[in-house]
């Protein structure tokens, strides 16, 4: 399968076995765990996987901690073997059939599942992209969709996206978008593209904010400042201002 599973991780040393498991028995090209400077046991795990998997399972150690942690990821997207692109934050895991949708798919720009939320053991919420059969939208369908009244679904947690287009966005530094990297980045490649919507759930996500997959907004005037900087983002790509208006009040809430 043409597909890279990407484990950004800082200091998850308790989690990030489960994670590195879930998405290496669903044999992807490659799984790449991205370590920022950990002081846990997180990168001696990271490297027992690496050495038990001949080298299926690549470390990416960083010697000190990055200001940034997107930017200090998007740093390793041109390295990346696989076509498609799936990311897992290390104290999440992806659900089975994940990475075989993401293969199937890997021409697409990029594709939505749906996923679930998890407090300690329990299930708590569950985020539907709204489709009950696997449904392909164009561009202007998807624009369409984002101004309509349903949900904004559209992130980086149980999705895949083509290896261009996350450069593009790399090249877009969408990491000054801050907690909103990847649900403005991502939903910005399927209004400009189109995508894959999928139902059933492909990844179980943590509820808490310390996740170092998750960006907090912190305060009133930081998500000010990242919401403008959507907004910037947005027109630069060239996404309509209807559709960025739209898009940023779902989800800025501004």
């Amino acid at each position: 399968m043409s597909v890279s599973v990407v484990i950004p991780n800082h200091n998850h040393g308790d989690t990030l076995e489960l994670a590195i498991v879930s998405a290496y028995c669903q044999a992807p090209l490659e799984v790449v765990v991205i370590d920022d400077a950990s002081t846990d046991s997180s990168l001696e795990i990271a490297r027992q996987w690496e050495a038990l998997s001949s080298g299926k399972v690549r470390v990416v150690a960083n010697a000190t901690k990055a200001d940034n942690w997107q930017e200090a990821m998007a740093r390793e997207f041109k390295s990346l073997r696989g076509e498609t692109v799936v990311f897992c934050a290390a104290d999440d895991m992806l659900l089975p059939g994940m990475v075989a949708h993401a293969s199937r798919h890997a021409a697409a720009p990029v594709m939505f599942a749906d996923y679930v939320g998890l407090l300690g053991r329990r299930a708590v919420i569950a985020v539907s992209q709204g489709v009950t059969a696997e449904t392909t939208l164009t561009a202007d369908e998807v624009r369409q969709r984002i101004r309509s009244k349903a949900n904004a679904t559209e992130t980086g947690i149980a999705s895949a996206m083509n290896r261009t287009h996350l450069e593009w966005l790399a090249s877009m530094q969408f990491w000054r978008l801050g907690p909103f990297g990847d649900s403005i980045g991502y939903a910005a490649v399927a209004a400009l593209h189109g995508a894959v919507y999928l139902p059933g759930a492909g990844a179980a996500i943590r509820m808490h904010p310390q996740s170092y997959g998750r960006t907090a907004a912190a305060s009133d005037e930081r998500r000010r400042h990242y919401t403008a900087e959507a907004a910037d983002f947005l027109r630069t790509a060239g996404v309509d201002d209807e559709t960025a208006r739209r898009l940023i009040e779902k989800r800025c809430h501004a």
